[in-house]
């Protein structure tokens, strides 16, 4: 070998040293560290920096395991799978302690104890599945199965569920055990019953949506368990047995335990549009369990009213230059007019012209105790020729509480849209669904109206006459009446 070639191979050498040693510095293995969410919307990007691609959003308190640091950045992980990278900043470290038994390695049958405040009772091993109830800290638990995350329990009233591991401590073995087993509920033991979290929920007669409903019940009505079925809570009411959905009510725990709303570890909110400066979208997963009573009907007329678009967002744009967010800000404020004069009680995602993001509107309204969300917007498409006046509702099939809900909204927009239709004269385009985030993610009944088209000339004509205007208002708070009517809250 040259001298020449050998002074090429050290120096290359010597650079693979380098990196090696100024990488060891910037990337540190940190597999068992978990932390917690501090900032009140928290980016995920594919990379350890703001140049990379957002891939969602945490909210404050959200719990992550992280797996390596890089500079100011960590990599974390949720019990979902998903993987990114977010701030240092952001998130508040810790480091599990090794003097908790591991739950993995209890023997099957054995008891233990709930260490978090209050922790989700889901129908699988993972945050995907759906809730069935909660357990409280210190509540005594049965132990049938266990992998390194999730532990499959039973409950003191029979119900059978899965808790992340790291919530849950085994109870050590004693010498000589009489009973390893929670006492079985007894029928007046709190722990066998469930509180309804919903406003108004439906009974049913069968674990299902397609059962006939056999009355109501209202928030803060506690009702004796019998058994639990696909999400579905079979309960004793004064009127016999009945069925409702479980997302809608929460198993009570013992009253020695401390009954807090639930707050799960690591619950990214569904949403696509967070309250932030940057506007960024957050990853898909569960409803936040501090929202977890999607079924609002109090005992006054309230409705929410949402203006589409506003400030910087102008909508659309009609073929003589009408922007979408002035006429819709008009015919709510006329709308709102009208209710008031009715007696319903309004409330306004915006009554000016400003930008409030989609989230930001659901947000509002979920705050509001309001009864109904009624968004108003102008339609639009490429074809002129388009006219008409539609509807839209939504029903999220993986969201119980939503489905549980399913005839409240289909109700409300049909009858907004017949008032509509019978009011305008324009073409009856239907009464759809599609998945808007503003009806998707609220937690009442909701809809999205599509008054007319701002494509079309004629339509765009009509939608900026004031006749034409006070028309679609007058139809909307007849709409909206009726359906409170329906509901005996009016």
């Amino acid at each position: 070998m040259s001298t020449m070639s050998f002074n090429s191979l050290r120096k290359i050498l010597l650079l693979i040293v380098s990196i090696v040693v100024c990488w060891s510095f910037l990337v540190i293995e940190t597999q068992a560290s978990t932390g917690t969410v501090t900032g009140s919307v928290l980016n995920i990007r594919d990379g350890p920096g703001t140049q990379y691609a957002k891939k969602g959003s945490l909210l404050k308190g959200a719990s992550v395991t992280i797996t390596e640091s890089r500079g100011s950045w960590l990599k974390i992980k949720l019990n979902s799978g998903l993987a990114g990278w977010v701030h240092v900043d952001y998130i508040k470290t810790s480091t599990p302690s090794t003097s908790t038994p591991a739950v993995s390695s209890v023997s099957q049958g054995a008891t233990g104890t709930v260490t978090g405040s209050v922790v989700n009772v889901r129908e699988g091993p993972g945050t995907q599945y759906n809730k069935k109830g909660s357990v409280a800290k210190g509540q005594k638990v049965k132990i049938n199965a266990a992998s390194s995350s999730w532990v499959n329990i039973t409950l003191g009233n029979g119900v059978v569920g899965w808790i992340s591991a790291q919530y849950v401590k085994a109870d050590p073995v004693a010498e000589n055990p009489v009973n390893n087993e929670p006492t079985p509920a007894s029928s007046n033991d709190s722990s066998s019953k469930i509180e309804v979290t919903g406003s108004i929920v439906n009974l049913r007669e069968g674990p299902g949506t397609h059962y006939l409903t056999r009355g109501q019940v209202s928030k803060g009505d506690q009702l004796d368990l019998m058994e639990e079925q696909n999400g579905w809570y079979k309960v004793q009411t004064s009127r016999g047995i009945a069925w409702l959905a479980g997302g809608l009510a929460r198993v009570l725990t013992p009253p020695s335990a401390i009954a807090e709303e639930i707050q799960s570890p690591a619950n990214p909110v569904p949403v696509e549009d967070p309250i932030t400066p940057t506007g960024e979208i957050p990853l898909p997963g569960e409803i936040n369990s501090n929202s977890e009573t999607p079924s609002k009907l109090p005992g006054i007329a309230r409705v929410m009213l949402d203006p589409g678009h506003g400030g910087q967002d102008p909508g659309a744009i009609g073929i003589t230059g009408s922007y979408e967010k002035d006429v819709n800000l008009t015919i709510a404020n006329k709308t709102a007019q009208l209710l008031r004069n009715s007696g319903v009680d309004v409330l306004m995602t915006r009554s000016d012209d400003r930008y409030i993001t989609l989230n930001g509107r659901v947000d509002i309204a979920n705050a509001s105790d309001a009864s109904i969300f009624v968004s108003i917007h102008s339609n639009s498409t490429t074809n002129r020729e388009t006219n008409g006046t539609m509807v839209f509702y939504y029903v999220d099939q993986n969201i119980p509480a939503a489905v549980a809900q399913a005839s409240e909204r289909e109700q409300l927009a049909r009858i907004i849209q017949n008032n509509l239709v019978r009011s305008l004269g324009r073409a009856d385009k239907g009464v759809r669904q599609n998945n808007y985030v503003v009806i998707r993610y609220t937690e009442i009944p909701a809809i999205l109206v599509e008054t007319a088209y701002l494509s079309n000339l004629e339509e765009e004509m009509l939608l900026n006459d004031i006749a034409f205007q006070d028309r679609a208002a007058q139809a909307i708070t007849n709409g909206i009446i009726e359906y409170f009517t329906s509901k005996g809250i009016l």
